[in-house]
């Protein structure tokens, strides 16, 4: 080995360990939320995910890690990286990602935040549960960790809405056309329209826009079928 490739390698063994020691001087808190940051020395991790999760999620392919960069606030650029996900417990299938180099003061932001989450066991929950993103910064020749980053998520049972502050159209995911409930009412809407003379086929959408329409008659006696048909709403 020549000198100028000893001193090479040393040079870069230096630089690892280094910066590997800035890292770990740090206590890496435990925050979740929608924009949780892991604060360090020299090396961190912004990553922003979904605060919860439900098989409405899974089933209508919503983003839920929609930020994730690697942030390098030491004076040396840092080279084969790898990052890699865990979840615990597992509703998220493990992930890497390679990084060739983050030059120093740079960040890198990941584009392909594609990650596949576990239907199975989101669709088994019966009660909400607590769960947890790990990520994980490595140098790729030594294996030694360089940041790390830990944020928390609610799982929810398949019958519980996230609610408005993370993604409102969800709520559609929820509607249930064959529940017996809507069958109940359209009988009720068939019996009013009978009793006012109409008829009962629920068909309107057939006929065009605006035909049929018109007053209906007998109105006491049609508002008595409805509730009648919808009294165990």
């Amino acid at each position: 080995m020549t000198v100028a490739l000893a001193v090479e390698l040393g040079v870069a063994a230096g630089v690892e360990a280094g910066v590997e020691a800035q890292v770990q001087a740090q206590a890496w808190p435990d925050k979740g939320g929608a924009a949780a940051v892991a604060h360090g020395a020299g090396v961190r991790l912004q990553v922003r995910t979904a605060d919860t999760l439900n098989l409405a999620d899974f089933q209508n392919a919503v983003p839920v890690l929609t930020a994730l960069a690697v942030v390098n606030d030491t004076a040396l650029t840092l080279h084969d990286l790898t990052l890699e996900l865990r979840s615990e417990p597992e509703f998220v299938q493990p992930r890497s990602w390679h990084l060739t180099s983050v030059a120093a003061g740079a960040s890198y932001a990941l584009t392909d935040l594609d990650v596949q989450l576990d239907g199975a066991l989101l669709s088994r929950l019966n009660e909400a549960e607590p769960a947890a993103w790990q990520f994980v910064l490595r140098a790729a020749s030594s294996d030694a960790v360089l940041a790390t980053h830990r944020c928390t998520v609610e799982l929810l049972p398949r019958n519980q809405w996230g609610g408005l502050g993370q993604w409102p159209a969800s709520v559609a995911a929820f509607v249930q056309p064959n529940d017996p409930a809507v069958d109940r009412l359209l009988k009720g809407a068939a019996l009013a329209l009978q009793a006012a003379g109409k008829s009962g086929a629920i068909d309107g959408y057939t006929q065009g826009l605006g035909a049929g329409f018109g007053p209906v008659d007998g109105g006491a006696s049609a508002t008595a079928g409805l509730r009648a048909a919808t009294s165990e709403f």
